[in-house]
């Protein structure tokens, strides 16, 4: 919960920046010019450690097994950039989503699907063909489960309302290739290693999880000066 709180004052920056967030580029261009992409695609979650604490019982703690799926919207990922040269500096929300698969007798439902949201600030470098990037920043959570029978309520509290918690820190390195389409446009095909740790509320309690994901993502991006 202290890691919470301390993270706190960043995220009105990061939530307003990825109002607009997208990016990623193309071409061999010498001046300053801005980028916005949107992608589709998805993400396979390694199994990773979940521990579930709640007041009055035994703590869980397993190797949870993790699909991309649940309600909500899909998987997707905006990305602002503003570019000099071949380098540029990003703001990039990624939609990512979990389910929890391997669900023991006490967990009837436990998923982040409505967004386990990877709000980054990354530096991305253009070597040849390829855009390198990597970033860090925290990670917005929108929490559905349901635990020894109680049901938290998903639709209500957060540290943003609506269910919406400040939950964690996450990194990632990414690697794209992008194609001309037409004046100012590109499309890219992009893959990225993701490295996150959240804290989420249970009802009574909290859970505690790291996700170790590979994304594979594809879009449309455009360019202007």
């Amino acid at each position: 919960m202290l890691f919470r709180v301390s993270l706190r004052p960043l995220a009105p920056i990061f939530v307003a920046l990825a109002v607009t967030s997208c990016a990623a580029a193309y071409a061999q261009k010498d001046s300053s010019y801005q980028t916005l992409e949107l992608f589709a695609g998805s993400a396979y979650s390694f199994d990773s450690d979940l521990e579930v604490s709640q007041e009055g019982h035994d703590t869980l703690n397993f190797s949870a097994d993790w699909s991309t799926s649940g309600t909500g919207a899909p998987y997707y990922v905006l990305r602002y950039g503003n570019w000099s040269g071949d380098n540029a500096w990003e703001i990039e929300h990624i939609h990512h989503k979990l389910e929890l698969k391997n669900r023991p007798p006490e967990i009837t439902n436990f998923q982040i699907s409505h967004g386990f949201n990877m709000f980054m600030y990354n530096r991305a470098w253009r070597r040849g063909d390829y855009t390198h990037r990597a970033g860090a920043g925290v990670v917005v959570t929108h929490p559905e489960n349901t635990v020894r029978g109680l049901a938290l309520d998903g639709d209500r509290g957060g540290d943003f309302g609506g269910g919406y918690y400040l939950s964690g820190a996450a990194a990632q390195y990414a690697l794209g290739y992008s194609w001309p389409i037409a004046e100012d446009w590109v499309f890219t095909l992009e893959g990225k290693a993701t490295l996150a740790w959240v804290e989420v509320p249970v009802v009574d309690g909290d859970a505690e999880l790291w996700n170790y994901a590979l994304h594979y993502i594809a879009g449309f991006g455009y360019m202007w000066d």
